[in-house]
């Protein structure tokens, strides 16, 4: 029993020391997860001198997913969305990339990303849910995207 023990725990302590970040997450009743959320001081990542979010009010920015590329955060938001979402960056992409996909797995939409921040029109879109594929100086992540 030892033996199995002391592996799991270094595993813990391994995935905590590799992940600091405290992250909540959400599953439906198959199994998959929903939501995922970094909780965050949003005054620690908010620049009112930014024009690239007058796009969407306070309260549709305050409904945001966070997630790590390296030493680089990136905030997708709002989501579920009426047509426009924003990819943004704590820091400029130097080789970043999004691709756009149907559940049915049919592309989308797909461009280039080499600023800190990215809109993406999916007013064109029938309503529903799309899988967002993010690549950033070589770390990639999918993300669940749901349009009105």
């Amino acid at each position: 029993m030892k033996k199995l023990l002391i592996p799991l725990l270094f595993i813990q302590i391994v995935a905590y020391a590799q992940n600091p970040i405290p992250r909540n997450y959400e599953y439906d009743e198959s199994g998959n997860r929903v939501l995922r959320k970094v909780i965050v001081a949003k005054s620690a990542y908010s620049n009112p001198t930014d024009s690239t979010t007058n796009f969407v009010n306070q309260s549709e920015q305050d409904r945001y997913y966070e997630e790590m590329f390296g030493a680089n955060r990136a905030k997708v938001y709002p989501n579920p969305t009426n047509g426009i979402i924003m990819i943004s960056f704590d820091n400029p992409v130097k080789d970043g990339y999004y691709k756009l996909y149907s559940v049915s797995g049919q592309l989308m939409d797909e461009s280039t990303i080499q600023s800190s921040s990215t809109l993406i029109d999916l007013s064109r879109f029938n309503p529903g849910v799309y899988l967002l594929d993010i690549s950033c100086d070589g770390i990639s992540d999918k993300w669940k995207i749901i349009k009105k």
